[in-house]
């Protein structure tokens, strides 16, 4: 790939304009939509949930919560534990969810995992022999998928769901990098999700916002600025959004970069967990179901906790132990003081409060601290009477206002199903829809591709140098051409196109070389701050040269190609395509961060 001519040259950034989006296919008997979301329940430190919505009905579509479960009896459960366990090596249908038995070892927190190497998680964590956290990850995912499917087809009927296409939307951590992006969409897969359907990903505090701001909940303005805090149970997520307009339709930007951390209540749950063990002590063997058991008894505490001055202790049933008065155990409960409670939720969120500084400081250097604020607390920790408290008593003096909305542990599932119907078409989500929410982005990195350019000396490093056997002339290799930059704002469908060269006597398979960077300013030329992400290819093999230009160098007959490499955006991916005299040679998809 040689020097490009590029099309936003001389810009700082790609500055990109929403654009409603229009989805071409065609279903017989309409589509429902179904999200599928990673997001932690108060009841449970990790859970999913399940939501779909109908679009062959009269009216608006209606969101539904799956609520019923294998083995949770006639409970309705908006969300399952993200729990399996394998009874053997060769276990193809592992249980999952409330469907374990107490006697098996639990397998549970595995998508914290799925940003490391393979390597370093064998290091955190023990797997099951042959499985590796994908595995893993596919297997969960497999055994969601055929809940998914086999509910529409109890609610829906076999004969009608024979006829329908089912397109799901899949939500992630807003802080993700592209090898948890990737296996995730590889789990996915693997599980069945993208089998005759389409699958989108959409990250978990878009997801919410697009639920909580069309509600009548967030009373939001245009010109506002809204944080949005999904507090899961692995990770609590940020980002805040700048209201554009409201009416006809949702318009929204994400006014600065969103930012996150592991700081969910699985680690209350953890600290807790390790406070009893500590205070048991020798005392300490109980059977997987009876520390299953104080686990649950101890999440009915944890999701009531409110830091009231009027109750001092409080208690955690432990079955099977009656009393130990030195471990803290008085007819078979266990007690906790409210400082200790509070020590088990404090470094958590600190961790939260210390994230949302961190945005509403962003927030006032863009306006001087002018616009009117609110925060949203989503998700199944953004529930917490006492992280509410704590966040309120951060915001209150600073004239932010804060909000825990109606159903906020399933506004991420339930902001996937609408993500969903906003891309739907042609009847939801086409530009001429008046409902259809705009959304505009900040991309999280620099995206490009490396290249060859003409040696300017000066400006390119010897080290680079080397003498085309082509042409003769003097180039530099290992440079790099940026399509998008950090901080950019993007949205869906929008395109960006740059002109590439090549020169050549025989025509092979065309390899093009894409790369990330975090860095705020990125490098021209690869350094070890630059990743490969991936690789395009393109075969024009099977073409006769007479569609390429003839050019003599270095006497003797050469072939040259004039191409472009389109970069596209989609909703929570982007695709590279190279393309030809009009025609696509070949293309790869990238998980957007």
């Amino acid at each position: 790939m040689y020097a490009p001519q590029q099309q936003n040259a001389g810009n700082s950034a790609f500055n990109a304009y929403p654009q409603p989006t229009t989805m071409n296919t065609q279903w017989p008997a309409g589509q429902p939509q179904a999200g599928f979301n990673q997001q932690p329940a108060a009841q449970n430190p990790a859970s999913y949930g399940l939501a779909f919505a109908d679009t062959t009905t009269a009216g608006d579509p209606q969101v539904t919560i799956i609520q019923n479960w294998p083995s949770c009896g006639n409970q309705s459960l908006s969300q399952v534990p993200t729990e399996i366990a394998y009874t053997s090596e060769s276990d193809i249908q592992p249980s999952w969810g409330y469907d374990i038995k107490p006697n098996l070892t639990i397998l549970k927190w595995f998508k914290l995992f799925l940003e490391y190497p393979d390597e370093q998680i064998k290091e955190l964590c023990e797997l099951p022999p042959g499985k590796t956290m994908l595995d893993v990850t596919a297997d969960f995912l497999g055994a969601m998928y055929r809940h998914a499917i086999e509910q529409l087809y109890l609610q829906r009927g076999r004969p009608v769901m024979e006829i329908t296409q089912v397109d799901f939307v899949l939500t992630i951590p807003a802080v993700w990098n592209e090898l948890a992006c990737m296996r995730t969409r590889q789990a996915a897969e693997r599980a069945g999700f993208t089998k005759n359907h389409t699958l989108n990903m959409c990250t978990e505090p878009e997801a919410a916002a697009l639920y909580t701001l069309r509600s009548s909940e967030a009373s939001a303005n245009a010109g506002d600025k809204v944080i949005v805090c999904d507090a899961g149970g692995g990770t609590v997520d940020l980002i805040s959004y700048n209201i554009r307009r409201t009416h006809p339709r949702l318009e929204v930007d994400e006014a600065v970069v969103g930012t996150g951390d592991t700081c969910g209540s699985t680690y209350i749950n953890r600290a807790f967990e390790n406070f009893f063990k500590t205070r048991l002590g020798r005392h300490y063997d109980l059977r997987v179901a009876q520390q299953q058991r104080v686990m649950r008894n101890f999440e009915e505490v944890k999701c009531g906790f409110r830091d009231r001055e009027d109750q001092e202790t409080y208690s955690v049933v432990v079955p099977g132990k009656n009393n130990i008065p030195e471990a803290g155990i008085v007819d078979g409960e266990f007690e906790i003081t409210r400082a200790q409670m509070r020590g088990f939720f404090d470094p958590a969120i600190d961790k939260v409060i210390e994230l949302l500084a961190e945005q509403v400081s962003q927030l006032n250097l863009l306006d001087g601290g002018r616009s009117n604020k609110q925060v949203l607390l989503v998700g199944g920790f953004g529930q917490s009477p006492y992280l509410y408290k704590r966040v309120m008593e951060w915001a209150k003096p600073q004239g932010i206002n804060v909000l825990q909305p109606k159903d906020g542990h399933v506004a991420v599932v339930k902001g996937a199903v609408i993500r969903g119907l906003d891309m739907a078409g042609p009847q939801q989500g086409s530009v001429s829809d008046p409902t259809r929410a705009v959304w505009v982005r900040k991309c999280r990195k620099h995206y490009g591709t490396l290249m060859i350019s003409h040696f300017i000396p000066g400006q390119h490093y010897e080290e680079d140098a080397f003498i085309d056997p082509v042409t003769g002339l003097k180039m530099a290799a290992n440079q790099i051409s940026w399509f998008v930059y950090k901080g950019a704002d993007i949205s869906d469908d929008k395109k960006i196109s740059q002109q590439f060269h090549r020169t050549f006597r025989k025509t092979t398979l065309w390899e093009d070389t894409l790369v990330v960077c975090e860095d705020d300013i990125p490098p021209t030329r690869m350094t070890p701050q630059v990743k490969v992400i991936c690789k395009l290819t393109a075969d024009l093999t099977k073409h006769s040269k007479r569609i390429f230009d003839v050019q003599y160098g270095w006497f003797r007959k050469v072939f040259t190609c004039a191409y472009r490499v389109d970069m596209t955006l989609r909703a929570g991916y982007m695709t590279f395509e190279l393309v030809y005299k009009g025609i696509s040679y070949g293309a790869v998809r990238v998980e957007l961060q």
